[in-house]
């Protein structure tokens, strides 16, 4: 309205094969970036969801393994994966960025670490089980450091500045565009502002996925009991 006051309507429809051609290049160049962000930050999200699984189903695994350990390594494993899981789930997770990794649940995991290097297997089935609990600790570990390091780090700040100068110009250069009425030209640049708002809301929540109201949840993590599994020596695996 500022922009149709002070440059005149007229000056403006005098300039519209001008405008119209520049912000037909403007607008596909912040359309094609927006797209690319977006899909990079769901592509973040999805990734993400999946690692929180395999986390958690890589330190579960541990106590399945455990339960075919004898006493008292087979205790102290479920002792100390139900107290790390535990501290992940209601003290880490929610934690804000700064203040992880929790040291109590790094303790725990050390803890775990020095059972299984210093178990002393005395049969092959003992060999394998060792094994498969380095591996599974070692994936847990690895995903964990992904986790933390992904909830410090959202998208960079200038991929942001891109985005919001972009969407900017976009709109103002649809100012220099004049409608018969000034109520059409309104409605037409509301209309293009929203879904311009909406892709940057996306991105928003989407480009951080353990930050926010809209981040991931520890769903898998809730699904681990924290007592001890119903197997016994003799079961079946």
């Amino acid at each position: 309205m500022l922009t149709r006051k002070l440059v005149g309507a007229k000056n403006l429809e005098n300039h519209h094969e001008l405008a119209s051609n520049i912000l037909a290049v403007v607008g596909t160049l912040n359309a094609v970036l927006l797209g690319l962000v977006i899909l990079e930050a769901q592509s973040r999200f999805q990734q993400a969801r999946t690692n929180e699984a395999a986390e958690s189903s890589a330190i579960g695994d541990m106590r399945m393994y455990a339960e075919y350990l004898p006493e008292p390594t087979r205790g102290l494993i479920n002792k100390h994966v139900g107290t790390y899981v535990k501290l992940v789930r209601d003290v880490e997770w929610d934690s804000p960025p700064a203040m992880q990794p929790n040291q109590e649940a790094v303790r725990e995991y050390h803890c775990l670490w020095k059972l299984v290097c210093e178990y002393n297997p005395t049969t092959s089935k003992e060999q394998n089980l060792q094994a498969s609990m380095l591996t599974s600790l070692t994936q847990s570990f690895d995903l964990r450091r992904f986790r933390i390091t992904t909830g410090r780090h959202g998208l960079p700040t200038i991929l942001w500045s891109v985005l919001i100068v972009g969407s900017i110009s976009t709109i103002v250069f649809t100012y220099f565009l004049a409608g018969r009425t000034l109520k059409m030209h309104v409605f037409m640049v509301a209309l293009l502002s929203l879904p311009l708002s909406m892709g940057i809301l996306v991105v928003y929540v989407l480009g951080n996925p353990y930050v926010g109201d809209w981040k991931i949840r520890p769903e898998q993590f809730m699904r681990i009991s924290t007592g001890p599994l119903p197997i016994t020596s003799n079961s079946k695996p």
